[in-house]
């Protein structure tokens, strides 16, 4: 699962988050996707205008 720290985002406004998801992870449950391997991922997080996080 994927995690962002909220008290950093409120800090920074936007950070850059960088992980492996684990190609059993739940994250896939249902989507029919097969892995070889951990998927790397590297997201930017931001709060939008009215607080929500994107």
């Amino acid at each position: 699962m994927l995690k962002v720290d909220l008290g950093r985002l409120g800090r920074e406004g936007s950070i850059l988050l960088e992980a492996q998801v684990p190609a059993d992870d739940g994250l896939w449950k249902d989507s029919g996707i097969k892995w070889g391997g951990p998927v790397d991922v590297r997201l930017s997080t931001s709060f939008a205008g009215s607080g929500e996080v994107v």
